[in-house]
């Protein structure tokens, strides 16, 4: 496994290469119990797996802190809608405000508050299942030998405005409230899928 910063990548569909990303560093992904809801909240997709996508951003997303008060601070992206490498991703952040929020969540770019993993795996053991969003794809097997390629150690704050500075992502902030009074869907339904209390790792 190989760590590095790697600040100027941009997400390649067709690569075999599929993305995880993590707050914590660890020797392998494991699979985590999970579930995907539409925007009814019913659910539609249950299971135990390790989760990925082809797209690095989506990955990044995920990058954010798990340790803060999720019921107030949290994000999502959309996974049901493909969209191309020069398309921006869309990421929901939900908060008090939006600066403040994107502090707690990824950090303030100072190294030592902003680092995150992004975990480089074989696509080959990855598959898409229905009740999934198109843009994410699950393995069962990251025992299995050639599963991880690699690692990056990131500047998740860093890189994440890099992106926004080309228009290859877009933060929408919405004020936390929006998800206690219903006015949005909950942020674990496959339109945006970072769980209110999320598991993974």
């Amino acid at each position: 496994m190989y760590y590095q910063y790697n600040n100027n990548s941009r997400p390649n569909k067709k690569s075999n290469v599929i993305y995880h990303g993590s707050p914590h560093l660890f020797k392998l992904p494991s699979c985590q119990e999970n579930t995907r809801c539409d925007d009814n909240g019913k659910i539609i997709w249950k299971g135990k797996a390790v989760f990925a996508s082809h797209d690095r951003r989506i990955a990044l997303n995920y990058t954010f802190n798990k340790d803060i008060d999720i019921e107030k601070y949290t994000c999502g992206v959309g996974l049901t809608k493909e969209i191309t490498s020069d398309e921006p991703l869309i990421i929901s952040v939900f908060g008090d405000n939006e600066e403040d929020t994107l502090n707690k969540l990824y950090g303030t770019g100072n190294d030592a508050d902003s680092i995150g993993y992004l975990y480089l795996m074989n696509a080959d053991f990855f598959e898409h299942e229905e009740g999934l969003g198109s843009m994410e794809k699950i393995s069962r097997t990251p025992e299995k030998f050639g599963f991880l390629l690699g690692v990056v150690k990131i500047n998740r704050r860093k890189e994440l405005e890099l992106y926004i500075e080309k228009g290859l992502i877009k933060i929408n902030f919405h004020h936390y409230s929006k998800l206690h009074n219903h006015q949005m869907p909950p942020p674990n339904t496959t339109t945006s899928t970072a769980n209110l209390k999320p598991n993974y790792n």
